[in-house]
């Protein structure tokens, strides 16, 4: 597992941001996980927020799984720790499995 760290700050932020480009190498079976903050920063009730380590954590116990499984989970478990609290932002999720 590794996170992204090249870039730049979110797009549109800033009208005079540059960014960095950079690469990486896939191998089969890499799961690669797009989110908006609205997903790691899904509250609860008490604004407890859900939070970047606990979306990290439940991507790596779905192994084997298709994109479509693993986006279903991923976002349940966002949805699941709010338990009904409105949120205030989107959730979006974006999910990509490497095929051998």
């Amino acid at each position: 597992m590794f996170r992204w760290e090249a870039g730049g700050p979110v797009i549109g932020l800033l009208p005079e941001a540059h960014y960095e480009e950079g690469c990486f190498e896939l191998q089969p079976s890499d799961l690669i996980v797009l989110y908006t903050d609205g997903v790691s920063e899904s509250m609860d009730a008490q604004d407890g927020e859900w939070g970047e380590e606990s979306l990290i954590a439940c991507a790596k116990t779905y192994c084997g799984l298709t994109a479509c499984e693993d986006l279903d989970l991923l976002m349940s478990g966002a949805v699941g720790f709010a338990a009904g609290t409105p949120q205030h932002d989107e959730m979006t999720l974006v999910v990509l499995r490497v095929l051998a």
